[in-house]
């Protein structure tokens, strides 16, 4: 079915849930958190009005409720935005007070919102993934006015959609497309997992699913977008200087100053460090 990969330079997981953005990093399509990864709930306009209105509103602390009917793993408890209807289940921490917990969780969305539009300003070619939970579905008509709206916002082609929803009528290895409209696609498809049904009721066959992402894959650019992402705080790793024959090797300058050495070898000055060390050449 699937004869040529198509390439995007960055691909995004708009939900609606986080197995939609573990599909992504399992098939290498993807290598950073963005806004959609670990929430939920939400539907699908509102994700898209978040996009368009560039997350304003996104966390308002009045919006958010400790939701005790949902649980979280690892150390964290759940809230919900009573406005949007997103639930967060992975981001604050449950030995944190509400307030502390709430400083860091919005330090960490806008780093995620300014990323996301930080890497389409600078993509030529998007690629928008939905998945679906099982039996949820999108309306065609709300595919073609969201396409409307992304095409208004980012630039006319520069954004596709693809909505991938599950179709228990459909054969195996069936996969029904549906467009809506032009750089919009509906992927149906039979996603029963028999050897987990438990699980097939939330997400689906994650076998197929990556059978369909096989399809996709990252141009240059964007598998390097993580080495380009990162590339600022390097330093803040390893940093090698040398002037007249002075040489200082500063590691892990984000610590505190944890060792800091000085020789002189054969005429040249070493200065190795391990954390800060401000003193100037």
């Amino acid at each position: 079915m699937f004869k040529q990969k198509k390439k995007y330079d960055f691909i995004f997981s708009m939900g609606n849930a986080c197995r939609s953005t573990t599909a992504l990093r399992r098939n290498k399509l993807q290598y950073l958190s963005l806004p959609f990864d670990w929430i939920s709930c939400a539907g699908f306009r509102t994700r898209v009005e978040l996009i368009i209105n560039d997350f304003k509103g996104f966390m308002d602390k009045d919006d958010l409720c400790f939701n005790p009917k949902e649980i979280s793993e690892h150390g964290f408890i759940c809230y919900t935005n009573k406005k949007n209807g997103f639930l967060f289940p992975h981001d604050f921490p449950s030995h944190l007070t509400f307030e502390d917990g709430y400083k860091i969780v919005t330090k960490k969305y806008k780093r995620r919102c300014e990323r996301f539009f930080e890497i389409i300003k600078k993509s030529d070619k998007v690629l928008f993934v939905l998945k679906q939970l099982a039996k949820d579905k999108v309306d065609e008509k709300d595919v073609i006015w969201a396409m409307n709206k992304f095409n208004d916002k980012f630039g006319n082609g520069k954004i596709e959609l693809l909505v991938l929803e599950d179709a228990p009528e459909a054969k195996d290895d069936e996969f029904n497309y549906i467009y809506p409209c032009d750089n919009a696609s509906i992927l149906r498809y039979n996603a029963y997992d028999e050897n987990n049904t438990e699980e097939y009721s939330k997400f689906g066959n994650e076998k197929i699913l990556d059978k369909i992402l096989k399809q996709y894959r990252l141009s240059h650019y964007g598998k390097y977008k993580l080495q380009k992402q990162y590339s600022k705080i390097i330093p803040n790793i390893l940093e090698i200087k040398y002037k007249n024959k002075f040489i200082c090797i500063y590691v892990f300058q984000c610590l505190s100053n944890l060792l800091r050495i000085k020789s002189s070898i054969l005429g040249i000055k070493l200065d190795l460090s391990l954390g800060k060390v401000r003193k100037k050449i």
